[in-house]
């Protein structure tokens, strides 16, 4: 096992501990001799992962009020799960949050995090291009697809773990592991138009706009959603090169049957977003395939939907009739009447 040697960010390890005489412009009478060593882990089904999947991690600390501490972050690949990470603390009562793969658009907020000031519950991550959600925004310009902000997705995963009550003792040094979860889901679009006789249609109007409303920009520090104005996620690659259709892959920040909005599949007209051509909602698709759980979705982190149009030419529109499959297997709505 091996210690790593951290990058500190310009934050001040500090805590207002009366009982050791620590203040926040005061820190000779803090000890130095404990603190917290910390080890990762990352189990993406049953078995463990020696080599994490990570380009950078953070360990925000709290303090016993849920005060932010310190940070402590280390970028130097590879990150294994026998590697620790120490992290000096006065006697107390610790809460500490990891965030994996934060960039430059995948932030924190409010930035900078103060110590002593900062708490637990104000704590934010947030996709560059999101805004917290206003209550007295109209629902009007919320459904409008053309007057919707748009944020690219991120393809590298983000990360996340915490472990709450922490003790430390003078003298001592606590270990703890912290097992991290995925947040990043991948989907993987397929659009296609084929004939009434099932042969591929080559109509080169078949390229529209592609993208997925959504509302899941803003993680809480405990990984729950903060509120968040609905926005558009672009693609983060797309194939047009395809005969009867096109690829594209989306890289949703996450999926969970709570969202505040549920996730839509929207195509439009080529560099036209007010002209919407087809909107249906990925949630009710996934929940019609099996995937009806937190549980469920937690576990699963690509997802491979194909949407099949029928193209009339000359009958009537080309996105009413469809097939709709999710990881292979086939949606089939269900009536409500029975």
């Amino acid at each position: 096992m091996s210690i790593k040697k951290l990058h500190r960010l310009p934050y001040i390890l500090v805590l207002a501990l009366s009982l050791h005489g620590c203040v926040f412009d005061d820190l000779s009478h803090c000890p130095t001799d404990s603190g917290i060593v910390l080890s990762l882990s990352y189990r993406p089904g049953t078995e463990k992962m020696q080599t994490l999947p990570l380009k950078y991690v953070s360990f925000y600390v709290f303090d016993v009020r849920e005060r932010f501490v310190c940070c402590t972050t280390d970028e130097n690949e590879p990150f294994t799960a026998d590697h620790t990470y120490y992290v000096p603390l006065p006697e107390g009562i610790y809460t500490v949050v990891s965030w994996a793969n934060l960039h430059e658009r995948v932030v924190i907020n409010p930035e900078p995090f103060i110590p002593g000031e900062t708490t637990l519950d104000e704590a934010r991550v947030r996709l560059s291009g999101t805004t917290p959600s206003i209550l007295h925004k109209s629902r009007a310009a919320e459904d409008d697809t053309n007057r919707l902000p748009t944020a690219g997705g991120v393809d590298q995963f983000l990360y996340y773990g915490a472990e709450n009550s922490i003790a430390v003792h003078t003298g001592q040094t606590t270990r703890k592991v912290i097992g991290l979860k995925r947040n990043t889901k991948v989907i993987n679009l397929s659009v296609r138009y084929n004939r009434a006789d099932g042969t591929p249609c080559d109509d080169p109007s078949h390229h529209p706009d592609a993208c997925i409303r959504t509302a899941d920009g803003i993680f809480k520090f405990d990984n729950s959603l903060s509120p968040c104005c609905p926005y558009l996620l672009e693609c983060t690659r797309r194939d047009d090169h395809i005969q009867n259709g096109f690829n594209a892959v989306f890289h949703k920040m996450t999926l969970r049957p709570d969202e505040p909005v549920e996730p839509e599949i929207i195509l439009t007209a080529p560099g036209n977003r007010a002209e919407v051509i087809y909107q249906a909602s990925l949630m009710e698709w996934l929940r019609g395939t099996g995937y009806d759980s937190r549980e469920k979705l937690d576990n699963t982190h690509e997802y491979h939907v194909e949407l099949r149009f029928t193209c009339p030419h000359g009958g009537d529109s080309t996105h009413t009739t469809i097939r709709i499959f999710v990881n292979g297997w086939e949606y089939v709505p269900m009536d409500d009447d029975v």
